[in-house]
């Protein structure tokens, strides 16, 4: 059950220490040891999931990317480009391809281009920090993928440096156009779109399925949710 809303949920320990309580389960246990041996436990099942390592230092992170170009100009279409690099005070570094840039103006040439989405993975981690991914969504209700970041957290401002990096990368390959976005879809993080509209300041903010999906079933909890689906489909 733990694992399970963590990994499957993205509840937190403290949110989970509570659904035990709630369940009627180590009543005798304060909700602080309870949360440390959650905690625990999650942290060797993510050794389990993900593996473990050796954290690679700041100087040996430079060294890997020195050789990565930063720019599209002159790359093969596939060629991993770095295309935002910030290791102080949170590291967030942000890649992308020509192929994916191009692809962004091409998506813009047929109105789709003023649509993205963006997220973090729960369940890939790389030393320790979360890949955070943006893509333009098609009108067959897929995901184009525009860049992803290597990030140390997921908060507001990482998101903020993956969307600012991306929009430098494509109008220096396409220097005569601006990318104008209207509408981010993200999860319910209001610092997002605030991230957001220091860039575009007009940017509407939609929330995914999935997270207005998985935020119901929690309201929800043990009721009725025969036909939830479609409900939020209809609405």
């Amino acid at each position: 059950m733990v694992e399970a809303a963590h990994f499957d949920d993205s509840q937190a320990p403290n949110a989970i220490a509570k659904r035990v309580q709630g369940a009627g389960h180590l009543k005798g246990w304060t909700r602080k040891k309870l949360r440390r041996h959650i905690s625990e436990h999650l942290k060797n099942a993510r050794f389990k999931r993900f593996g473990g390592g050796t954290q690679v230092t700041v100087g040996q992170l430079e060294t890997i990317l020195a050789d990565l170009p930063t720019a599209p100009e002159g790359q093969e279409s596939d060629s991993l480009l770095l295309i935002g690099k910030r290791l102080d005070p949170h590291m967030c570094l942000v890649f992308s391809t020509p192929a994916w840039l191009h692809n962004l103006r091409l998506q813009e040439l047929e109105g789709k281009a003023t649509w993205v989405w963006t997220d973090g993975t729960g369940k890939v981690i790389w030393q320790k920090c979360r890949i955070l991914l943006l893509g333009v969504l098609t009108t067959a209700h897929t995901i184009s993928p525009v860049a992803l970041a290597i990030a140390r957290t997921e908060k507001a401002e990482a998101y903020g440096f993956l969307l600012r990096s991306t929009k430098e990368a494509v109008e220096s390959l396409h220097p005569c156009w601006t990318w104008d976005l209207k509408y981010l879809m993200s999860d319910g993080d209001k610092g997002i779109i605030a991230a957001a509209r220091l860039i575009w300041a007009l940017i509407t903010w939609l929330q995914c399925y999935y997270h207005v999906q998985r935020n119901l079933k929690r309201e929800l909890g043990k009721g009725p949710r025969k036909g939830l689906s479609q409900d939020v489909k209809d609405e």
